[in-house]
């Protein structure tokens, strides 16, 4: 993996060219004199580097949100603590972000010492209730679409391109005769909130997302969704008892998390369930705040996008921060 941490500094020229497709909350920390550093996970656009495998090879992409909390998050930790000199570090995770967190801080418990505080922006990891569609269809049939997909050597999933980039340019922008299909298309996977959600960003939005993962991600995911239990990769009966030494994959004992957990979640976010999140700070130790945002429609990527973001989440999280110095 090449470099897995971006160091983040704000200066107004650079604001004004890039603040329209970054998440906010990066320029608030910078602002209030944090040192921030941006991760990025293998596997997607602009991590597909490795000292051996390509990505034209199947082995490079082996590996699901497991593999990227167990390996890179605390490759991440560990660069940026390094390059500071700091003994310990605040982080903020979003989404998959959260998983990995949970994952890594379970199975190398050393990591909770690293970690003074760990933000969970729509946290995910128990997926037992609000299915939509879409997840009800995954559940259904997330098996033989795996294997068909595999069969026919397919092991990357919504790879970032010109081509797509530009069909969706011309399919959701503001003018285009099927912008509402699109927009209902994205609050059909995230929760509709048209309020928040500032439609002159398709452009920038559609220039970086999708931006690729791995099928063995997605595929974990909806065992998760499937089996409703926080656990780690499911291979079948046989190579589990080989990776595992017993049937069933182990599950992610999150009660070993001693870093303090900060949950903010949304009460529209059918990816980060209300009832799901408080199965998760059931389990958890720490907990130092729960926090269910304020305004209702809050959806899985107003954490990131919604317009009056700073509002509602970014202040609230930096007043909790500063409390972590």
């Amino acid at each position: 993996m090449s470099n897995p941490f971006s160091r983040f500094k704000t200066t107004e020229a650079k604001k004004r060219e890039i603040n329209k497709n970054l998440p906010r909350t990066l320029f608030l920390l910078a602002d209030a004199g944090y040192d921030v550093w941006v991760g990025n996970f293998r596997g997607n656009s602009y991590s597909r580097s490795h000292v051996v495998l390509s990505p034209e090879d199947p082995k490079f992409w082996q590996f699901s949100f497991h593999e990227m909390a167990y390996y890179d998050l605390p490759a991440m930790i560990d660069y940026a603590l390094d390059h500071t000199g700091q003994k310990s570090l605040i982080y903020i995770g979003h989404s998959m972000g959260t998983t990995t967190s949970y994952i890594l801080l379970s199975e190398r418990p050393k990591y909770n010492n690293r970690l003074r505080l760990v933000v969970s922006f729509a946290p995910v990891a128990y997926w037992k209730h609000g299915r939509t569609g879409i997840q009800k269809f995954l559940v259904d049939n997330g098996d033989f679409i795996e294997q068909t997909l595999r069969n026919q050597g397919i092991h990357e999933l919504y790879p970032q391109s010109t081509l797509i980039t530009q069909l969706l340019n011309s399919l959701c922008n503001e003018n285009a005769a099927t912008h509402k299909v699109c927009l209902n298309v994205y609050f059909r996977f995230f929760g509709s909130d048209p309020e928040q959600f500032n439609t002159t960003l398709i452009p920038y939005l559609v220039s970086y997302f999708p931006a690729g993962m791995s099928l063995k991600t997605l595929a974990h995911y909806y065992q998760h969704l499937s089996s409703g239990q926080f656990r780690q990769y499911d291979y079948g009966y046989v190579e589990n008892f080989g990776r595992y030494q017993q049937a069933e994959p182990p599950a992610y004992d999150v009660s070993k998390i001693t870093a303090p957990v900060a949950l903010f979640y949304g009460r529209n976010d059918p990816l980060s369930y209300e009832v799901d999140v408080m199965e998760l700070k059931k389990r958890l130790t720490n907990v130092v705040a729960s926090v269910a945002i304020s305004y209702p429609a809050f959806n899985h990527v107003d954490f990131v996008w919604a317009t009056d973001a700073k509002r509602l989440l970014y202040d609230d999280t930096i007043e909790l921060i500063h409390q972590y110095k």
